[in-house]
This record gives C-alpha cells, structure tokens and sequence, in this order.
C-alpha cells in the first residue's frame, strides 16, 4: 500500500512538472508574439485631430458620469450619450451639456445637497448645472468606440483590447489604441482572485493604458463643426 502511495505522489507530481513546464513554453511564446504586435501597431497612435466640440459615446445609466467629467474638465461643449440601460431611457440618445444654475433647463434633482456635493467632486461649479437634452435621433460626428477581440499570432491566442476615435461624417478613423494581451493558462490557473490573472504581456502599462484612454478622449478641441442630430442646422 505504501509504495502504492508513493508511486501515485510520483505520478502527480511529474504530471505537475509537465504541467509547469509546458506552461512556461506557452508563457514564452505568447509573450514573444504580444511583443512583435506591440512594436507592429501597439499603444495609442494619434492619426489626425479632431476638430468639433462634442463627441458620441455609450453609457449605461442616465447619469452619464464620464460626460460630466469631460464636460467639468472644459474638453467640450457637450457630450452625446447612447443610454443603453432597460429603465427610464434605454436605447435613448441624450445631450448633455453645462447651464447656470436655477435654470429652467437644470436637471431637478440636482438641487439635493448631496447631487451638488456629487456634481462639485466631478468639477462642476457652484454657479453651474448639467442640461440634459433628449435627441430625436442618433447623432453623427465624432464618436469614441471600445471593443476586445481574440486573434492567433503565430499560432498564439492574443486578445486586444481596441479603443477607436472615428469622425462618422467621412469615414475617418482620427487615433485608435491597440493594447494586445497575452494571459498564460498557467497565470489563469494560480490565479487565486477568480478574473483570470493579470496578463503575462501587454503593449502598454496600466497607469500608460489609462492615460492613453484620457488622451484619446480629449483630441477634440472645443471649436469647428458640430457633431448635431442630421436634423438640426447649424
């Protein structure tokens, strides 16, 4: 019975070694081919700017945070948002942009204290209010995409993580960031935290990769043409 044991403990622990090595095999060659992408097309690359003072984004809740905060940062004029979320305005389009306060225009509930505590965290002044305008349609300019993919590299499997920055009028695509990912099994297997392990490679850094994302979102200067509904004339 005891070399029974023995012979079994043997036969795990090879199959554990087997296991560590092929791992590191396949860590190897798919650091390897993440390098190669990265120095092919990775990161943020600024093709040409933009030039009108709002862009189209998705959001999934009414309270579009991220438009307020480009909005309290004086990037735009305003920020369109697709609310994507199933309650008050699902599948909606609304504009939202900066007014005085006590503005007809205002959104009500902003007159709580803590919606005001909330909106001057964002960077929303005292003397100011976020409009928010229902659009008849979906309005075409400038719009900011983000969506993640897999692909074999060198028989591989990478994902990426692609953000765009499209002007929808001509078909223009003005930056995109390229952030191509490489996870071993191995890394996914020890990884105790139950997401899957952070990547083995990556074109970029997670304090570059969100300052990349920043980047992409503020190459809109705050003047030219507008990105309005096709039914509205400027």
């Amino acid at each position: 019975m005891l070399h029974e044991m023995t012979r079994s403990c043997l036969r795990v622990a090879a199959a554990a070694i087997a296991v560590v090595a092929l791992g590191g095999c396949g860590k190897a060659a798919g650091v390897g081919a993440v390098k190669e992408l990265c120095a092919k097309d990775g990161g943020l690359k600024i093709l040409s700017p933009a030039n009108v003072p709002g862009y189209l984004t998705e959001f999934d809740e009414y309270f579009c945070i991220g438009c307020v905060e480009l909005l309290a940062g004086r990037h735009f004029d305003y920020a369109d948002a697709h609310v994507t979320d199933r309650g008050k305005a699902g599948g909606q389009y609304f504009r939202y942009s900066l007014g005085r306060a006590g503005d007809a225009a205002c959104e009500s509930w902003q007159s709580t204290p803590e919606a005001g505590r909330v909106l001057q965290e964002l960077g929303v002044k005292g003397d100011e209010c976020v409009v928010v305008t229902e659009l008849p349609e979906r309005p075409v300019g400038l719009t900011i995409s983000q969506r993640w993919s897999t692909l074999r590299y060198d028989g591989v499997e990478v994902r990426l993580n692609q953000w765009q920055l499209t002007d929808e009028r001509t078909g223009t695509m003005l930056a995109q960031i390229k952030d191509y990912q490489f996870t071993s099994r191995l890394t996914a297997m020890l990884d105790m935290s139950g997401h899957g392990g952070n990547p083995d490679a990556r074109c970029l850094s997670q304090r570059d990769y969100l300052n990349a994302v920043q980047t992409l979102r503020h190459q809109a200067p705050r003047s030219g043409s507008s990105a309005a509904p096709k039914n509205e004339t400027r």
